[in-house]
């Protein structure tokens, strides 16, 4: 996720799905709180930014499906 700097990675070869991506920043928040220690604070602050700035339905507010691998743009 530090690598993409639309904070999304792929789910599969040249498929970047949100949802998946929800799965994966909510677990390294159960880690920094299991382990006690915020090491992925930045990072968790960075995709929930990126996120609510480029990725939400106008309509609905919900955050999109479909993530365009290079630009980060949404695509559903």
């Amino acid at each position: 996720m530090r690598a993409r700097p639309h904070r999304h990675v792929e789910t599969y070869p040249a498929e970047t799905y949100t949802m998946d991506n929800v799965v994966a920043v909510a677990s390294l928040a159960v880690a920094d709180h299991v382990r006690g220690r915020p090491d992925h604070r930045a990072l968790i602050a960075e995709w929930v930014a990126y996120t609510r700035a480029h990725l939400l339905d106008p309509t609905t507010g919900l955050i999109v499906f479909g993530v365009d691998e290079e630009t980060g743009a949404p695509l559903q």
